[in-house]
């Protein structure tokens, strides 16, 4: 078994995909493996949380699936060109929808994946995005914390005073800017 998925691995796209829809499971193996870090990265940069991009992730692969084994996916030159267009199609139809569609996944019986929290961060990864600031504050020792809100608070002082305006402060760590 490893020695075919081996081979496969040097298999182009197109040939993957061929494989796949003469019933190869291995063969799409290699083909998600080859591209799933892309489209992911693809999809963290447009979407809210790493747990969306890893679902939309998912969908995009079942969508293309089903296309395989449909038959719409004879003439694939580029896998990852026609991935990023199914991703696109998948993220347009949540935005329209306002959540992650899972149609493909459910006609092809697939679970919902549980991404724990080492995932989530691997995606967040793959495009470079931080944690979020109250994510970063909190891993802080508390003396730290308060050091950076009050640095914050007295910069958004002196950008409010810059302009012109008085800042407004009802607490420490509560400034409101005009």
């Amino acid at each position: 078994m490893r020695y075919v998925v081996m081979r496969q691995a040097r298999l182009s796209d197109q040939e993957l995909l061929r494989a796949t829809a003469a019933g190869d499971a291995d063969a799409y193996g290699v083909f998600f493996a080859r591209h799933v870090d892309v489209v992911l990265a693809f999809l963290r940069k447009r979407l809210g949380s790493a747990e969306q991009a890893a679902d939309l992730t998912a969908e995009t692969f079942a969508a293309a699936l089903l296309s395989v084994h449909r038959g719409h996916a004879q003439s694939v030159p580029n896998g990852v060109a026609w991935l990023l267009g199914i991703a696109r199609n998948k993220l347009i139809d949540s935005y329209r929808a306002a959540r992650v569609a899972d149609t493909a996944r459910a006609e092809l019986d697939l679970p919902r994946l549980a991404v724990d929290d080492e995932e989530l961060e691997r995606i967040d990864r793959l495009t470079g995005r931080e944690l979020p600031v109250s994510a970063a504050l909190e891993r802080l020792a508390a003396h730290e914390r308060e050091a950076i809100i009050e640095r914050i608070v007295a910069l958004g002082a002196g950008i409010a005073l810059f302009r012109g305006q008085a800042p407004k402060c009802s607490q420490p760590g509560t400034f409101h800017n005009g």
